[in-house]
């Protein structure tokens, strides 16, 4: 089993998402590809925030802060080829250390593909030090640093949230309610 389908069983024994959102996100993964993260909230099976506070305690990574991710300028996110920030949800911030010894500190959307770092070392031929950060994170500085939408923008992730959240809602209340149909008199 590879980290990836361990994190989903027990994202699902731990009661943060259903069975079924799990799989709706894993067909959603299939069509379009992306990580099981980013499609776990833009079908609105979890909420960035609860699956980033899941990811922080697993992995026991520290998030970035907006400020961190707000101070990113053209230099820093250069360092890391755009497909290879695009597609792997990864995010160079900033250079730490002295020269010689330099590290990248990398924002990751999604700790458990640890060979998203490998590839992106390659490239920056820098170590990377990951951290954690949200999709919205993601989508808004991806969006001011290239002037165009990531993956999916952030007013799409919270439209499509709102819309998967109303049909759950809209199924649980069909439960609650039997219809007049069961009632036999």
């Amino acid at each position: 089993m590879n980290a990836s389908s361990n994190v989903e069983k027990i994202l699902v024994q731990r009661g943060v998402l259903s069975a079924e959102a799990l799989e709706q996100a894993v067909r959603l993964k299939e069509r379009q590809g992306g990580s099981l993260a980013v499609n776990l909230v833009i079908t609105g099976a979890v909420d960035d925030e609860t699956l980033s506070s899941f990811y922080q305690e697993r992995y026991r990574l520290d998030p970035l802060a907006e400020e961190e991710m707000a101070a990113v300028g053209a230099q820093t996110f250069a360092l890391i080829p755009v497909e290879i920030i695009y597609d792997f949800g990864l995010f160079p911030v900033r250079v730490v250390g002295e020269e010689g010894m330099e590290r990248l500190i990398v924002g990751m959307i999604d700790p458990s593909e640890p060979d998203v770092l490998e590839e992106a070392a390659f490239f920056a031929a820098l170590e990377l030090v990951p951290r954690l950060m949200t999709i919205g994170q993601m989508a808004r500085h991806y969006a001011r640093l290239t002037g165009k939408r990531w993956k999916v923008d952030w007013e799409t992730v919270v439209a499509r949230r709102r819309i998967y959240q109303a049909g759950v809602q809209a199924a649980d209340e069909s439960i609650d309610e039997p219809s007049m149909d069961a009632i036999i008199l």
